[in-house]
């Protein structure tokens, strides 16, 4: 799901209430935009990696932090529009149109995130450039 589509408030209802995890990409013309890690190169485009016990407020929270709409939220509610937002270069690397968000439910969330930023860790030498620090459980490398 693109995260400045117009339907993107009516796609993250089904969320309401759900957990789970979220990756967010950077797409261009339908191809993953190749990131350049320390170890190699992401050809996925993966820029974060996120986990919720209420996946549509987070991605809500998500959208309204990065594309500047914070409706009352403070802006550093989400470490992802954060990020983005600190620097001319990221926005012109990976524009706004680029930026789709994959969701899968889980009820461990949490576990599911550590997993797949262990497993990134493991690939990359680093984490996802936009995440900013280690999930509370464990990661062994």
């Amino acid at each position: 799901m693109q995260l400045i589509s117009v339907d993107f408030k009516s796609k993250i209802k089904e969320f309401n209430g759900k957990k789970g995890v979220y990756k967010i990409y950077s797409i261009k013309n339908k191809k993953p935009n190749k990131i350049r890690r320390l170890s190699n190169i992401d050809n996925s485009g993966l820029l974060y990696i996120g986990s919720s016990k209420n996946l549509k407020d987070r991605l809500g929270m998500l959208r309204r932090v990065t594309i500047g709409k914070s409706d009352g939220y403070k802006a550093d509610a989400h470490t992802f529009g954060v990020k983005y937002n600190a620097t001319a270069k990221i926005k012109e690397l990976f524009p706004l149109e680029t930026l789709f968000i994959e969701v899968e439910c889980k009820e461990k969330f949490k576990e599911t995130e550590s997993k797949l930023l262990e497993k990134y860790l493991n690939d990359y030498a680093e984490l996802p450039p936009l995440n900013s620090n280690y999930p509370k459980q464990k990661i062994t490398t």
